[in-house]
Formats: C-alpha cells, sequence, structure tokens
C-alpha cells in the first residue's frame, strides 16, 4: 500500500500535464513574487511546476488520497507564492556552491583598498596642517611652497586619476586579480617612501605612488567582487565596500584627531 501511494504520488509530481493551480485561467498573478521571478518564469516558458519538484520543495510534503486520486489543492494562497519564490531561488542559485568563507575572503582583499583609500581621505587634510609645522611634523627640512604642499595632499588624486585611465584598455589583458595585486604593491611602495621619506622630492614620489594604487585599486575592486561572489550577494557586497571606503574616512579622522590633541 505504501509503495502504491509512493506510485502515485510521484506520477502526480512529474506528470507534465497534471493541472496545477498556475494553469487556471481564473488565478489572479501572485502578488508576492518577485519581478527577477517573474522575469525568469517569462523567459522560461517552457519551465512547469513539475520542474521544480526536482529540488527540495514544499511539493513533495503534500498529502495524497488513495492510488489514482488527485493531489489536494494547495491550502493557500500564501503557500503558493512561498512554494513559488523557493522554487525560482533554488532553480537560479542551484549551481553556486559557495560556502561561507568563499563568499567572505575574496572580498575582503579588494576592501582593504578601499579601506586605505578612506583611510587617506581623513587623515591627509589635518596632516596637511602638521606638516606645515617643523615640531608637529618632527622634521627640519619640511618647509613646503603651496604648490609643494597640494602636490602632497592632491598629489595621490591626480594620480589615482591618470592611472584609472592607463588601466582601462588592459584591464582584461591584466585580469582583476593581478591588477588588484600591482595596486597591493603601490599602495605598500607608497606608504614606506612616505613615512621614510629624507626629504620633500621622496615624499611627494610616495604620494604619487599611493595614487596610482588607488587609481588601480578602485577601478578593479568592483568588478572582482561582482565576478567572484554570489549573484545573490552581488549588490550587498558592493554595498559594503563602499561602507568600508566611510569606514576608513572615519578611522583617519580618529587616528589624526588623537595624533593632535
Amino acid at each position: 500500500m505504501a509503495m502504491a501511494n509512493t506510485t502515485a504520488t510521484s506520477s502526480i509530481i512529474f506528470n507534465p500535464h497534471t493541472k496545477t493551480p498556475y494553469q487556471l485561467k481564473d488565478s489572479k498573478p501572485l502578488s508576492l513574487i518577485s519581478s527577477s521571478s517573474s522575469n525568469f518564469f517569462k523567459k522560461n516558458k517552457n519551465l512547469k511546476l513539475q520542474r521544480l519538484s526536482l529540488l527540495p520543495s514544499k511539493l513533495e510534503l503534500r498529502k495524497h488520497t488513495k492510488v489514482g486520486a488527485k493531489r489536494e489543492s494547495l491550502s493557500s494562497d500564501k503557500e503558493i507564492q512561498s512554494l513559488v519564490s523557493d522554487g525560482v531561488a533554488a532553480v537560479v542559485h542551484q549551481d553556486e556552491g559557495f560556502s561561507k568563507n568563499s563568499e567572505i575572503l575574496p572580498f575582503l582583499f579588494p576592501a582593504l583598498g578601499g579601506l586605505l583609500f578612506g583611510y587617506d581621505i581623513g587623515a591627509i587634510s589635518g596632516a596637511a596642517i602638521s606638516l606645515q609645522s617643523p615640531k608637529l611634523s618632527g622634521t627640519t627640512w619640511f618647509n613646503p611652497s603651496s604648490t609643494h604642499l597640494d602636490l602632497v595632499v592632491r598629489g595621490p588624486f591626480y594620480a589615482a586619476l591618470i592611472s584609472s585611465v592607463l588601466v582601462y584598455p588592459i584591464a582584461d589583458f591584466l585580469g582583476r586579480r593581478h591588477q588588484l595585486i600591482i595596486a597591493a604593491v603601490l599602495y605598500m611602495l607608497g606608504g614606506l617612501a612616505t613615512a621614510l621619506a629624507p626629504s620633500l622630492n621622496v615624499l611627494i614620489l610616495g604620494r604619487l605612488l599611493y595614487g596610482l594604487g588607488i587609481g588601480l585599486a578602485m577601478h578593479g575592486a568592483p568588478l572582482y567582487i561582482a565576478e567572484t561572489c554570489p549573484s545573490r550577494r552581488c549588490g550587498t557586497l558592493m554595498l559594503m565596500k563602499e561602507l568600508i571606503i566611510v569606514l576608513g574616512i572615519l578611522g583617519g579622522i580618529i587616528c589624526l584627531g588623537s595624533v593632535l590633541l
């Protein structure tokens, strides 16, 4: 008897000619189905509800009567809406076998580039004031003119503009990963040259190298995140990168305030 019930259930679930509530003429559009779900069904008109039963879904949990009887009708529209939403999500994402680590770790590396970019924005605003004072800067040789001070403060942004334009034609050739690696090397060289600068020229050179890294990182990071993250997390992670830039600005201001105070 149990085997007979199983046979009846399977024939109902997998039978392509079985009428479902979605095929009724009088059925109303489901209000909870998102636009992306609707577009998915429009582009795949041959996708029936029985296709979704190949995946774990609520269809397999429905009770049935004796052999040859029709499947019981769904109890409410809410169950139908939940079923369709779960089924569409399962079909769209069934091939995306991402673990938590594979979602987060590839995002952290380009996000650090945004953090350094934001930190520079927040810290340099007050650093320009301290650099004009031998007492605050800790150097006696640093007495910049307005032009030199402009290069120290705004030089990275000029360099970032140049590098982002120059990398555009060769970005696909380099690849996003190599582009971010080069940006990390430029960040490191620029930071070391700025921190250990024995003269004004070396300081300006370090700032320009740092700016080249900013341009490469800001150009490659969004594409790298979009290409490595699961599609359902793409928008969230892209917004998180912008949030990390803002957190970097806040961190730079806090560090600067602690030094000046």
